[in-house]
């Protein structure tokens, strides 16, 4: 543009996505380590990854369990953004609250609780005066598959871009079971001799994020559906890797 002799152009603000932790239990990286708290690492996660999805995070900090403090902090958030992601108390639990909040924030409310997926059935989905929100679980392993599933498609659509992936064929090296829920398996891969190999997670779990440290991709089982070992499978590729290279 410059050797055209433009100066100025007319481009698009970045959205904003205000990040919410919620939980009595949390402690901000800043604080002492205390017994029977854990540290939340959700809003740096979700930061990095709406940072990569092209828009700027907000960070809402931590709110306790209490109605008052989390609708405040959402609120303010609603004000601040083009859409908010909030973590924990999404379940059916005496504490899980942000549902219940959120239904006292304006029109029209949550759209919907509950996803048949693993990990992260307790999502919800909701809508306050035009701006969507995303509500995932408080466990890492299902927040991160949440922005994956909903909150990349969510900032997507406020982009006006399609929702590509990045996907390649590799033979699975283990049997995976049926399931009544769509199964989201993370899979480190590898390249071995002329074909790609896919090795699933072990140990698995919601609340285990070293699985996704381990991972390189993962891939969707579909309810009721099973895969052999040998069996030829579609991988979505979550980080760059090298023939060879050892994660």
């Amino acid at each position: 543009m410059s050797a055209l002799g433009i100066s100025r152009i007319e481009v698009a603000r970045k959205p904003r996505v205000a990040i919410l932790s919620t939980g009595d239990e949390l402690l901000d990286s800043k604080e002492k380590s205390i017994r029977g708290k854990t540290y939340d690492i959700n809003r740096q996660v979700l930061s990095a990854l709406v940072e990569e999805e092209g828009c700027k995070p907000i960070d809402l900090g931590i709110a306790p369990d209490d109605d008052d403090e989390i609708r405040t902090k959402l609120r303010m958030g609603l004000r601040e953004s083009d859409a908010v992601i909030a973590s924990g108390g999404t379940s059916v639990g005496e504490k899980d609250l942000l549902p219940k909040v959120v239904n006292t924030l304006g029109k029209h409310g949550l759209l919907i609780h509950g996803v048949a997926m693993r990990p992260g059935s307790p999502i919800a989905l909701a809508s306050i005066e035009g701006k969507p929100m995303l509500l995932t679980p408080g466990f890492s392993v299902s927040c991160i598959f949440g922005f994956y599933v909903f909150g990349r498609a969510m900032i997507r659509k406020i982009l006006q871009r399609r929702l590509d992936n990045i996907t390649t064929k590799a033979v699975i090296t283990k049997d995976m079971e049926r399931n009544e829920l769509t199964s989201f398996v993370l899979v480190k891969l590898t390249y071995q001799g002329d074909y790609m190999r896919a090795d699933p997670i072990r140990p698995s779990g919601s609340n285990i994020l070293s699985s996704f440290v381990r991972a390189n991709g993962y891939l969707i089982l579909p309810r009721r559906a099973s895969v052999k070992k040998g069996q030829l499978v579609n991988v979505i590729i979550t980080r760059p890797f090298m023939a060879n290279s050892k994660l």
